[in-house]
């Protein structure tokens, strides 16, 4: 096992490597991360494919209330990074992060026609989910509890995690379209707290009982609703599945109570694997 985060043993193992058809990264943090990773990989892969997250549109200057568009985000000065500070808090560090990662690959693709492709997520639904947001919401409503619904984001895209797997397998197939691209790879339905939680107590058959001033489970990322033309028109064979389909078998997933206890262990490692990062790096910073 190789750790990621260790550039030591990581530029060693890429370097043994031969030609690689496609990369895709999970992973990564930060442009640091990714530019120990180019250098070993950029005359020997096909395609990087970097997963990022919507949360970068936190450094937006033009952000409004409609649907958010894919392009490329400058980095912030300080003085905005402060502003956003006071508003986001730590869920900033991931943003900062994430958005240098894409600004350096962009980069290294303008200068060196570097293979990337990058893909922003909302949050994400589906089985093996590991950050549980759905899983709290069921399991309250199943234990006959409250629900929060205070957030600071209205209206909010989601993505299912089967079409995040379609999405990565069809932009692989169509590579050549998609260099340099930055595509939203998100649900169609724009909804609120209310909505989700409301569809969710439907399928288990429970009236819903809502505290609005107990912390939502979702969204997790407070930019608003993704716009996702750009990734159906250049994913041809792409299409988010409609959450009237998707929703009803995550319930059912999750009424398995083995699966409940693996998503909550995953949410537990996953919780104190990024407070060790943070705590190594003294949290990701721009670059």
């Amino acid at each position: 096992m190789i750790d990621f985060f260790d550039p030591d043993a990581l530029s060693p193992a890429l370097k043994e490597l031969g030609y690689v058809d496609v990369v895709v990264d999970f992973t990564a943090l930060h442009g640091f991360h990714v530019l120990d990773i180019v250098k070993e990989l950029v005359s020997k892969v096909g395609h990087y494919i970097f997963i990022s997250c919507s949360n970068v549109y936190y450094f937006d200057k033009t952000q409004t209330e409609h649907k958010l568009q894919d392009k490329k985000i400058d980095s912030p000065d300080e003085e905005k990074t402060v502003d956003l500070q006071v508003k986001y808090g730590n869920d900033l560090l991931l943003a900062q992060g994430k958005l240098s990662a894409e600004n350096y690959l962009l980069d290294v693709h303008d200068k060196h026609n570097f293979p990337v492709t990058i893909l922003r997520l909302p949050d994400v639904v589906g089985p093996y989910d590991n950050k549980g947001k759905h899983l709290g919401i069921q399991i309250a409503l199943q234990q006959k509890q409250s629900v929060g619904t205070k957030t600071k984001q209205n209206m909010f895209s989601l993505v299912y995690a089967k079409d995040v797997i379609r999405a990565i397998n069809e932009t692989i197939k169509e590579k050549e379209k998609t260099f340099g691209k930055i595509l939203n790879i998100a649900g169609d339905e724009t909804l609120t707290i209310e909505e989700y939680i409301e569809e969710v107590a439907k399928i288990l058959n429970v009236r819903p009982t809502r505290d609005n001033k107990k912390t939502a489970y979702l969204p997790s990322i407070y930019t608003g609703a993704l716009d996702n033309s750009q990734a159906k028109r250049i994913l041809q064979k792409w299409s988010p599945t409609p959450m009237t389909t998707w929703l009803p078998e995550v319930v059912e997933w999750y009424n398995d109570v083995d699966n409940q206890k693996y998503t909550a262990e995953i949410l537990q490692r996953s919780l104190r694997q990024a407070k060790d990062l943070q705590e190594e790096k003294g949290g990701p910073q721009i670059m």
